[in-house]
């Protein structure tokens, strides 16, 4: 899929296309280890609950507005055993049960509204202070370049506004407010907020209490993201979730779970889903008494 070449006054994606990205998504987790009854989908007029009405006082563009409408989404009603995770510790935000009262000013849809945004609004204040040090510093010497001795960093800075070798190319500070919309809350360290810019197509990463990501295409996000749970770098079970090269990714149980998802077809169109959590949660559960002990 070729998004819109972005310009001024156009998205860059139209909403039918970021609708078929993140649907596509979250059915390829459905046949990993998402539960497919939680997956729900709009009727072909979207969601009744969100319309100019019930979200005239939710502080975000008719784009926004019409894309959430028309987003699927995914139950968070095991959400505390992190079986529709889609990351970790990470859930989709469901806006198709806000009410009208969710969507005023204090209501519900601010909390989530927030989500993603606050740690990317933190990381634009903190590279627009970046910048503005960098060019008085470049104007205390100035504007020479620095000295033979300073580093390649700075010396290749001139067109530098503090973000570009970290986005690749998007401008956070090009984002309007109205324009974002929180995909999925991260809860407690580590857990990922996505907030998607609308208008330019891109998703933007926070991992709580750690650190802030650069803006990625929606297309590519979600792309990259299928590949780690393709691979199994990436390693749901219920009530954990393992990233490679992260925490206990490399520990021993890992490895066990891999096999099991591996050795039931994963990731061919003949994996056989519920043998396969079904041997997960045997090998969890041996686990977790091995460790802990029995509990009789």
């Amino acid at each position: 899929m070729s998004p819109n070449k972005q310009s001024p006054n156009k998205p860059r994606y139209a909403r039918d296309e970021i609708v078929k990205i993140v649907s596509d998504f979250y059915t390829f987790l459905t046949r990993l280890h998402i539960p497919t009854s939680a997956l729900k989908h709009p009727p072909p007029e979207g969601w009744p609950n969100i319309n100019p009405e019930t979200t005239k006082s939710f502080n975000k563009s008719p784009l926004v507005i019409d894309l959430i409408k028309h987003l699927p989404y995914i139950a968070d009603t095991n959400s505390g055993e992190m079986i529709t995770n889609i990351h970790y510790k990470c859930d989709v935000v469901d806006w198709s049960v806000m009410t009208a009262a969710d969507f005023a000013a204090e209501g519900t849809a601010k909390h989530f509204c927030r989500t993603g945004e606050m740690g990317l609004l933190c990381w634009i204040d903190e590279l627009e202070s970046s910048r503005k040090s960098h060019l008085e510093r470049k104007e205390e010497s100035g504007d020479n370049g620095g000295s033979e001795g300073e580093s390649s960093d700075e010396e290749c800075d001139d067109d530098d506004e503090g973000w570009d070798r970290f986005n690749c190319g998007d401008d956070p500070e090009n984002s309007d407010v109205p324009n974002l919309i929180g995909i999925a809350q991260g809860y407690e360290s580590g857990g990922r907020d996505f907030a998607l810019d609308v208008f330019k197509g891109v998703v933007y990463e926070d991992v709580i209490r750690c650190n802030q990501m650069g803006g990625v295409d929606i297309a590519e996000f979600f792309q990259n993201m299928r590949e780690q749970y393709e691979t199994l770098n990436f390693v749901p079970i219920q009530g954990e979730f393992f990233e490679d090269g992260c925490g206990d990714s490399e520990a021993p149980d890992v490895d066990e779970y891999r096999e099991i998802y591996f050795s039931h077809g994963w990731p061919g169109d003949g994996f056989r889903k519920e043998e396969a959590l079904a041997a997960v949660e045997k090998a969890r559960q041996r686990r977790e008494s091995e460790e802990f002990g029995s509990s009789d």
